[in-house]
């Protein structure tokens, strides 16, 4: 199967927008594409290219951003394995497609019908789904989220030393209505909001720019400490972006957990308030010269101060 035919599978109609990124292997450079058919626009874009890994919303997007919120609807279900070998439980739905990521699988579930999520109950619904087939195939949990994205076949995986082609294994082009998973559905909390509602992933981009905490946690993960490291997650959360850009930063400790990293992502949007400065001077760490003492109370604090034109504060404005 080609990536024009596995696109046209996955979407056989496109109410919405398919998102494809293309991210540099050092996450520094990422470029990304909204396409409302499958022409060869999108095709150009995700074409196979030894410079960067290539991603693609499962689940259609509105055009205006990443978050759960710009999530139309899915007309797939789907697993992420990271497993040398493939064993799916034998009382679940055979899958209509298999991937292989490079270092693991990606599988998919057709539906009969287009399910739209324009509302969090909806969106809830599919989590659960999602949730319930991860667990069931001990599979990431990091990837329940509907508005994950996933490698495109025909390209290359960068992550390790040689690059590894994605590609399609299988696929048989059987549908499924969503009533044939609800008994696998998973429970899934509802968020709490919170005062805190970042727009875009600028977001995120201005708080790690910034923050020379959340910086050093990104370069000594491999030594970081648990306090320091929930500090972190309990800070950019709750950023467009944020829970992907939290996993690539504790990937680097020995002990890095999908499961428990997407744990303390949860426990943070929906038990926590953002960790301040104080608590990770008490912990620690010491924000030597820092701009912002006595702006913010927490990091994440620092790009709304910017967006209120504090701008002049920024570190990105320091002469060295």
């Amino acid at each position: 199967m080609t990536q024009l035919q596995f696109f046209r599978h996955l979407f056989p109609a496109i109410p919405g927008k398919i998102e494809v990124r293309r991210i540099s292997p050092d996450k520094t450079l990422a470029k990304r594409g909204y396409f409302s058919d499958i022409s060869l626009d999108l095709l150009r874009f995700s074409r196979k290219d030894p410079a960067v890994n290539i991603y693609f919303g499962p689940a259609l997007r509105d055009g205006r951003g990443g978050k759960k919120e710009n999530i139309i609807g899915t007309g797939c279900l789907w697993v992420d394995i990271d497993k040398p070998c493939l064993d799916l439980p034998k009382d679940l739905p055979g899958p209509s497609i298999i991937v292989s990521s490079g270092h693991g699988f990606h599988v998919y579930w057709l539906l009969t019908k287009f399910y739209r999520t324009d509302t969090r109950t909806s969106r809830h619904l599919i989590e659960g789904l999602l949730r319930g087939l991860a667990e069931k195939c001990s599979a990431d949990a990091s990837s329940t989220d509907i508005s994950r994205l996933l490698r495109a076949p025909e390209t290359l995986n960068l992550k390790g030393d040689v690059p590894v082609e994605s590609k399609v294994l299988s696929w048989n082009g059987t549908r499924y209505p969503l009533d044939a998973f609800l008994p696998f559905k998973a429970r899934v909390t509802m968020p709490v909001r919170t005062e805190l509602d970042p727009q875009t992933s600028h977001g995120l981009e201005t708080l790690i720019r910034e923050c020379g905490f959340l910086q050093h946690c990104r370069d000594n993960a491999e030594t970081l400490s648990e306090p320091l490291w929930y500090a972190m997650i309990s800070n950019m959360a709750v950023f467009e972006g944020g829970r992907e850009a939290i996993h690539r930063f504790s990937m680097g400790h020995p002990k890095y957990s999908g499961r428990e990293t997407e744990y303390k992502i949860r426990r943070a949007l929906n038990n926590t308030r953002p960790h301040t400065c104080d608590y990770v001077k008490r912990m620690g760490f010491f924000c030597r010269n820092c701009p912002w003492q006595g702006v913010i109370k927490s990091p994440a604090g620092i790009p709304y101060k910017i967006k209120k034109g504090d701008a002049a504060w920024s570190t990105s404005k320091i002469k060295t």
